[in-house]
């Protein structure tokens, strides 16, 4: 997700959209922007094997192990954030 981050970061830079597609090994649990890492048992997390990151984006806590996961960061003149949203979300459905 750091990854992301750098692509967000140099788009006031470079107006190309980035998408990309990754999977987690080691298993990993993502916590929101705001979500308080004290409710989570990061030494449970560890012995089990499992990474610990945050998202640059809110919601709740969300364990990443056998998935696929993808990441588009386009430039804000290009499309709304809840438009592209719905795009991408609409096209998944009838795939």
């Amino acid at each position: 997700m750091a990854i992301d981050y750098y692509f967000s970061e140099q788009m006031h830079k470079n107006d190309e959209p980035v998408i990309r597609f990754y999977g987690w090994d080691p298993f990993c649990l993502s916590l929101g922007r705001h979500q308080d890492i004290q409710a989570v048992d990061v030494k449970k997390l560890k012995l089990d094997g499992v990474d610990l990151v945050r998202r640059p984006t809110g919601g709740s806590a969300i364990f990443h192990s056998d998935e696929l996961t993808y990441s588009i960061v386009i430039p804000k003149k290009l499309m709304h954030h809840t438009a592209l949203y719905l795009l991408i979300h609409l096209s998944l459905i009838h795939i």
